[in-house]
């Protein structure tokens, strides 16, 4: 069985939900719950020095699941199509796990924890020139309530706990160095009405300290937050037919805030075509990987994202 159970993909503006990330779609990748007791591991190996293995072993007792994975990647140089030999190498270690406890039958708690650690060397052809090296790590710690209220109704909690930590050099001095801490707390409640309509209402609070150094410039860090609420109604105005409209509200402690709308109109012809028109504002706020320049990178602007779509499967003879 494979880790995932689904992967949705949602065309059209997303934004709503998800912020000035998912103007253009998104892919839902929805992981399967655990339903028994698995143990997997593979291992392969190909060109330029590449190695990669995977471990995998889950199980699951009465009200309580876990799942504990560890994979790792090794790559190394690489040779053109002319035999020019580019340097380059990757250790990489990915690892985690995941508990869960269904409290009732409509409620369950999730503890998870997942992390990336990789040390790599490249040829850089773009910033500088010359060969850069370094480190980049992740960690990631959620706390995830689900709650089923009733037959037409849930609710999702999730608080969360993320770090990066990147320092990359280059031979001629280059530096690049970015840390970041951060603290995400959401809350969001789903509501069937009748048949055809779904209603999302939705919050989220986020900080973040950031540390960031180029080596052109001093050093900088500072204590970021924002605040986001969100409604979003999916009408199937027939079977084929369906209308997705929201708004969002967006307050960011350095760019200000913005009221965005977002309009998706889909028609789906059969399960192979489907067609799609849509419209959306968006609020991009700073990032946390750039530069804490207040009068360069981080001037907050709006688009208008309108898009027309036609979408159709063929088979091969």
């Amino acid at each position: 069985k494979g880790y995932n159970e689904k992967i949705e993909v949602l065309k059209g503006t997303a934004s709503t939900l998800y912020g000035s990330d998912a103007k253009g779609g998104v892919i839902n990748i929805i992981t399967r719950k655990i339903d028994g007791q698995h143990t997997k591991f593979s291992a392969a190996v190909g060109t330029a020095s590449r190695e990669q293995y995977k471990f995998l072993n889950e199980g699951r007792n009465d009200r309580w699941g876990y799942n504990v994975y560890a994979n790792k990647q090794i790559m190394g140089n690489l040779k053109d199509g002319d035999g020019k030999t580019i340097p380059q190498s990757l250790n990489a270690e990915t690892f985690g796990f995941k508990i869960t406890n269904d409290i009732s039958k409509k409620a369950n708690i999730t503890l998870s924890y997942d992390a990336y650690k990789s040390d790599f060397m490249y040829l850089d052809n773009f910033y500088g020139g010359g060969i850069f090296k370094g480190k980049h790590d992740t960690s990631d710690w959620t706390i995830r309530y689900e709650h089923e209220i009733d037959k037409t109704s849930n609710n999702q909690f999730v608080i969360k706990r993320f770090e990066r930590d990147v320092d990359r050099r280059g031979e001629f001095g280059s530096i690049y160095k970015n840390n970041v801490k951060s603290i995400i707390i959401s809350d969001q409640y789903t509501k069937q009405i009748g048949d055809n309509n779904t209603i999302v209402f939705g919050g989220e609070y986020n900080t973040h300290d950031v540390y960031y150094n180029t080596g052109s410039s001093a050093a900088s860090s500072e204590s970021l937050n924002s605040k986001a609420i969100y409604l979003q109604d999916s009408w199937n105005i027939t079977d084929a037919l369906l209308l997705t409209s929201g708004i969002r509200y967006d307050n960011h402690s350095l760019a200000g805030d913005k009221w965005t709308p977002k309009f998706n109109l889909g028609y789906t012809f059969s399960d192979r075509t489907n067609a799609y028109i849509s419209y959306g504002k968006f609020f991009v706020t700073p990032v946390y990987y750039k530069s804490l320049n207040r009068s360069a990178l981080y001037t907050p602007f709006s688009s208008i994202f309108l898009k027309l779509s036609f979408t159709a499967a063929t088979s091969s003879w």
